[in-house]
């Protein structure tokens, strides 16, 4: 049983953070940071965007949005914590951030 729930999880997890940075890329959110915590049914996920850039920010809410309304129904979720640069906010120690060849292929 458990052997089956980690493999789910980790099938589901997989294919939400697939999912979240093709919105990402599809609706143009530029960010300069991205760090992650994972969890068995969530994701957390940071963005550093650029200051006063309000398209990014409401096509972020957006992608968060189509994300959970495509895997709420499976018991996943993720959440989305955005700073601006010039808050100059370190990526929380409880996050690992994503390299930039994972995001740009």
């Amino acid at each position: 049983m458990y052997k089956s729930k980690t493999s789910s999880s980790m099938f589901f997890i997989k294919k939400m953070l697939y999912s979240f940075i093709t919105f990402l890329k599809e609706s143009d959110v530029k960010f300069s940071k991205m760090a992650l915590d994972l969890s068995d049914s969530k994701i957390l996920a940071w963005l550093e965007l650029f200051d006063d850039d309000e398209k990014s920010e409401d096509n972020l809410i957006i992608s968060e949005a189509k994300v959970n309304a495509e895997f709420e129904k499976y018991g996943f979720k993720i959440s989305t914590t955005y700073v601006e640069e010039s808050d100059k906010l370190n990526i929380p120690p409880h996050y690992s951030m994503l390299n930039n060849a994972i995001l740009n292929p």
